[in-house]
C-alpha cells in the first residue's frame, strides 16, 4: 500500500512539472520549433485533469 502511494505522489509531481512546462511560452515555441505542436491526447487529457 505504501509502494502505491508513493508511486502516485510521483505521478503526481511530474504532472505538475508538465503542466509548469506547457504553460511557458518558450518550451511552447521550442517545442512547435521541433515538430511538437501537441501531446497525445491521453497525455493532455491527463494533464488538464490533473
Amino acid at each position: 500500500m505504501l509502494k502505491a502511494d508513493h508511486a502516485r505522489q510521483q505521478l503526481l509531481l511530474v504532472i505538475r512539472g508538465l503542466k509548469r512546462l506547457f504553460s511557458d511560452e518558450n518550451v511552447v515555441t521550442l517545442l512547435r520549433a521541433e515538430g511538437l505542436d501537441s501531446l497525445p491526447k491521453y497525455l493532455a487529457d491527463r494533464i488538464e485533469t490533473a
